[in-house]
């Protein structure tokens, strides 16, 4: 991994790694036209950062607490699919990562390593659990208690997903190649299976268990099947954030499914504002989609994020060098958040704040 120092060098070596494999493209790209997908990344490079000068910055504080825990700064992984697909260290390789560098990692419920195992060999990490809400509630419960008894410490659930987004250019590469991306049995889901040993009808079964009709009194239900704090992933309107404190959640995450889901959509940045705005400090406010460096988590944390997530990123350590390399890229984001902030006049993560951004074109922005 020498010569890499960027996440955009490991996102180049991962692809020379797969070797255009139909693995990276499920990887890489978005759904539909990749409108959104482009525009999540875009959107960062509109907002410009205006320093302060002779400021003590000789010591820089990133210690972030969030729901009474204590990470070393505020930027985590997201909840991805198909980690082993990757590299073989998988979801533990991720989580061992996260932990190492002091970060929250949020587990995908469509992880090929379960819960169990990723609470045995990443103990000191910071974990929480994402799901779906599922046409078989018990399967939320069974997850729920799962989570709890392994110590996880809080319960993520998506909201944007009542189907999953079309991704063009897989399903183009897939009938390219005549075969499909090649699928294991998924272990959370193996209570719930007919034949788990059947691959294909395994990844059927889990995808048709998503309920395409929840509504927001699910997700109170979900609220009262557990005692950890319940966190609404996939919300772009500042009145879904209402509707999610409404619901018992403490707190959301804005995102996008990272232009995976629904395509032409705003970027979590630029609705940020706006939602931070409506729910004040009622929720803990959260982001991901679109973030690739230090730059990027300084400007999400300016405009009212409290923690930021990465999700792709990782995987592209995750491809070059396992739990190595995704450590590597967390570490470099690290790094590059914490020049960000001593070159900004922002010693202290509380230092982070509106007045340190401004958009190129103000007057377009939410």
């Amino acid at each position: 991994m020498n010569g890499l120092f960027t996440v955009a060098d490991f996102k180049k070596k991962a692809e020379e790694v797969s070797k255009d494999s139909l693995l990276f493209t499920y990887f890489k790209h978005g759904a539909e036209k990749e409108i959104t997908l482009k525009h999540n990344e875009n959107i960062f490079r509109e907002l410009y950062i205006l320093p302060k000068c002779l400021v003590d910055v000789s010591n820089v504080n990133m210690n972030t607490k969030i729901f009474g825990c204590e990470a070393k700064w505020p930027v985590g992984i997201s909840p991805s699919a198909n980690h082993k697909q990757a590299h073989n260290d998988g979801e533990i390789g991720t989580a061992k990562a996260a932990g190492n560098v002091g970060s929250i990692f949020i587990l995908s419920s469509f992880s090929m390593t379960s819960f169990e195992d990723v609470a045995v060999h990443a103990p000191n990490t910071i974990k929480w659990l994402q799901m779906y809400i599922y046409k078989d509630r018990n399967i939320n419960r069974n997850f729920i208690n799962r989570a709890e008894a392994n110590d996880f410490k809080a319960i993520v659930i998506t909201v944007d997903s009542p189907q999953f987004g079309y991704q063009t250019l897989r399903f183009q590469k897939e009938y390219e190649t005549g075969k499909s991306l090649e699928t294991v049995d998924y272990p959370n889901f193996s209570p719930f299976l007919e034949n788990p040993d059947d691959m294909h009808a395994s990844e059927d079964y889990i995808f048709s268990q998503t309920s395409s009709n929840a509504s927001w009194k699910d997700v109170e239900d979900i609220v009262k099947m557990t005692t950890l704090p319940v966190i609404a992933k996939g919300i772009l309107r500042p009145e879904d954030a209402l509707r999610a404190k409404a619901a018992g959640c403490k707190g959301v995450i804005v995102s996008n499914h990272g232009g995976r889901q629904l395509d032409c959509t705003l970027s979590p940045l630029e609705v940020l504002p706006s939602i931070v705005e409506s729910v004040g400090n009622d929720l803990v406010i959260m982001m991901d989609s679109g973030v690739y460096s230090g730059y990027d988590v300084f400007k999400a944390l300016a405009l009212g994020a409290q923690y930021v997530f990465m999700g792709r990123a990782v995987l592209w350590g995750l491809i070059v060098g396992g739990t190595e390399g995704a450590e590597k890229v967390l570490t470099t984001v690290k790094n590059e958040l914490e020049r960000t902030m001593c070159l900004s006049g922002c010693p202290d993560i509380s230092n982070i704040t509106r007045n340190c951004v401004r958009w190129r074109y103000a007057t377009s922005r939410l």
